[in-house]
């Protein structure tokens, strides 16, 4: 595990995310950052200096892998998301803009699942598929782990990326 994401009610602010990379690079991890001037930038103003901003703080930092966004995001979210990742891409190349998408057993089929990341692929160029998949429900699993990591690691091969899975080692929900 060499990953850290924000935390569950992470504040977004930068200062927060500094430390983070500080402490994780110190430890050989690396971070994912969700700053909220990001999604200032496209809401409030000021864009084009916010995103800069962002940009200028994160992009040195040794713990900083890249930017995340929404967890699970909607299609009426894609269109906003392939602005900010192409913005986000033309200043600075290395570090990916990231989102989490929803899994398998949030769609009515398996073929629903693969629309959804592949739109999700055209939309944003993104260049990592991940979704999270929480199999292990207290008192039953749901038997979908392996169907959901080989359909994103198919879809990711089409587009030639890589895809990265969130492991529950605990049981979760209902």
């Amino acid at each position: 595990i060499n990953l850290a994401l924000p935390a569950w009610l992470d504040s977004g602010r930068a200062s927060d995310n500094l430390r983070r990379f500080r402490y994780a690079a110190d430890h050989g991890m690396r971070c994912l950052a969700w700053d909220e001037r990001v999604y200032r930038a496209y809401f409030e103003g000021g864009g084009d200096a916010l995103l800069d901003s962002v940009v200028a703080e994160h992009i040195g930092e040794p713990g900083f892998l890249g930017y995340y966004f929404t967890d699970e995001p909607v299609e009426s979210e894609f269109p906003l998301l392939a602005r900010i990742y192409a913005d986000l891409r033309k200043r600075d190349p290395i570090h990916p803009a990231w989102n989490s998408l929803l899994p398998i057993y949030g769609f009515a089929d398996r073929a629903a699942f693969e629309r959804h990341a592949r739109d999700f692929l055209d939309a944003t160029g993104a260049s990592v598929l991940c979704n999270n998949h929480y199999d292990f429900l207290v008192g039953s699993d749901r038997g979908r782990f392996v169907e959901n990591a080989a359909t994103l690691r198919a879809i990711a091969d089409e587009y030639g990326i890589p895809f990265w899975s969130y492991v529950q080692l605990v049981e979760h929900g209902p």
